[in-house]
Parts: C-alpha cells; structure tokens; sequence
C-alpha cells in the first residue's frame, strides 16, 4: 500500500474538517482535524515555501472560530500578496485580516501598494476608505482613476462626491457617460 502524499491528505483533511464544520462538531474533534490540517500544510510548505494556496490555506485555516486571528496569520496573508499584489483574492484576504484585527491603518498600506501595483478594485476600496473618513481631496483621485479604467461603483461615487462639492456638471456629465476627466 502506497503512502498518502501530504497534497493528498491536505485535500482529504480539508474535507473531513469542512464537513466537520458544517455538521457544527464538537471542539473535541474540531482541534485534533485542525491540528492534523495545519501540520500537513506546514510539511508542504518547507518543500514548496512560495505555494501561494498551501499559504493561503494555512492563513485561512489559523483565523477559523476556533482561533482567534494572530500574527502567523497575518505574515502568512502578507507573504502570499508579496507574491502578486495586483492579485484581488491575496489583498482582500489580507486587508480582511487585518480589519478583523483593527489594523486599520496597514490596511490602507495594503490597498495604497495594490492599487500601485494594478489593482482597480483596490484603487476604488481605497478611495471608498477616504470618502468614508471625509478626506475627500485624498478620494477623488483614486476615485476618478477606478472611474476612467471602467469601475461602475467609482463612477457612481465620484459623481457623488462631485455633486457634493456643487459641480453638478461635472457630476451630471460623468452620469451621462462623458468619462471621469478633471473639473
């Protein structure tokens, strides 16, 4: 009889745990599937570091309700948008994170860096941050920028923002379609 690879017995821990899950189990069997899961992952790792899922996984698996969010987390999450910080899926997993730990502050760092790096929807979370605090000279230009590449949501909130300020030209001609250009 074959030995189960580690990748195989991820993927079969990862279903017994999210069935697990699901069936609302006992903590008694939660911690062992979860020990067990972490471990596998972990093994992976140290032959394939950059394995941006295993990683991903791993970061996922540490912040479940039966662990509270902590540092391995974050540093796994972080490492994973290092890869790519234009990847949607690594940024929003890790500005969750870090909303979840009040880090409100790395979060924008995050989003600056992926938006930086391509990240539309970054751009317009971003601006969406700095609309919401008020800080509306730092918004309108992430705004705008989200707009011209096509974002509907940045359209529909720089035109916002613009009525806002009393051009409503400016803000009836971006509704009409006439791009997101400077007033």
């Amino acid at each position: 009889m074959s030995q189960e690879t580690d990748r195989a017995k991820a993927i079969r821990l990862e279903r017994e745990y999210r069935d697990a899950l699901k069936a609302e189990a006992d903590y008694n069997l939660l911690d062992p599937l979860r020990g067990e899961l972490a471990e596998t992952y972990r093994r992976i790792l140290q032959t394939d570091p950059d394995n941006a899922d295993t990683l991903t996984a791993l970061a996922v698996l540490l912040t479940t309700d039966v662990q509270l969010p902590d540092g391995e987390s974050v540093e796994l999450l972080r490492r994973v948008f290092d890869m790519d910080r234009a990847d949607e899926d690594a940024c929003e997993a890790l500005v969750s994170l870090l909303e979840a730990l009040s880090e409100e502050e790395e979060a924008d760092e995050v989003y600056r860096l992926a938006s930086e790096a391509g990240n539309l929807q970054a751009t317009f979370e971003l601006a969406a941050r700095f609309d919401e605090r008020g800080d509306l000279e730092e918004a309108e230009p992430l705004y705008r920028r989200a707009a011209e590449a096509g974002n509907a949501h940045a359209v529909a909130n720089l035109a916002a923002l613009l009525e806002e300020r009393g051009d409503h030209e400016a803000a009836t001609a971006l509704r009409n379609g006439e791009g997101a250009r400077p007033s």
